[in-house]
């Protein structure tokens, strides 16, 4: 994937599992191999988007040539974006429209902090909705005749719990253990911790 078919895009991350925290910092490398003599584009950015994606049933009656009441059921999907944030990598210079990119390898640096309140992942495992899933998305934004070249990399984002505001979070558990030899491991926990 890249600006056409014989260009290429790679992103390095922070965390090779893309497994964050909110209010972490997210950061990483992009490295594009131009195979163009000469590539322009408008910008190239990177951005974090969070989707809520949710299903609404619904009925509808009708009625058919004959009279005969007719029942149709439908499936309505829901796409509802609710994080969008936008790092820029690569601007025109001062007095240019465009970035010009000629034929070779380029990388730039990137990074950013997750906002703090995010609700969880949540992808299920047998169906597609409900669904709150985030993605990192790295745009080539070329001139307006012609279409962007985007590429998608998925992140796991969750929470921080704080286990002080848990009711029973900071019960303790206590745990004991002997070996053959009479030896004795005792220990607590925090139950909120387990």
């Amino acid at each position: 994937m890249g600006a056409n078919g014989s260009s290429e895009i790679q992103v390095s991350f922070n965390r090779p599992n893309l497994f964050y925290f909110a209010g972490e910092q997210i950061a990483g490398n992009i490295s594009f191999q131009n195979t163009e003599n000469k590539l322009e584009l408008d910008a190239i950015f990177l951005e974090c988007v969070g989707e809520l994606g949710y299903s609404t049933q619904e009925v509808r009656h009708r009625r058919d040539a004959n009279g005969n009441q007719q029942t149709e059921h439908y499936t309505k999907y829901h796409q509802v974006p609710f994080l969008k944030s936008r790092v820029s990598i690569v601007q025109p210079e001062y007095g240019q429209r465009e970035i010009i990119l000629y034929r070779g390898q380029y990388s730039w640096p990137f990074q950013f902090v997750l906002p703090n309140q995010l609700p969880p992942s949540l992808i299920p495992s047998t169906t597609t909705y409900p669904y709150v899933k985030y993605y990192a998305r790295i745009v080539l934004d070329k001139p307006w005749y012609k279409p962007n070249a985007k590429q998608v990399y998925p992140l796991t984002i969750f929470p921080r719990v704080d286990l002080r505001y848990i009711p029973g979070g900071q019960q303790q558990v206590s745990f004991s253990n002997e070996n053959r030899k009479k030896i004795r491991l005792q220990g607590y926990l925090m139950r909120g911790g387990i």
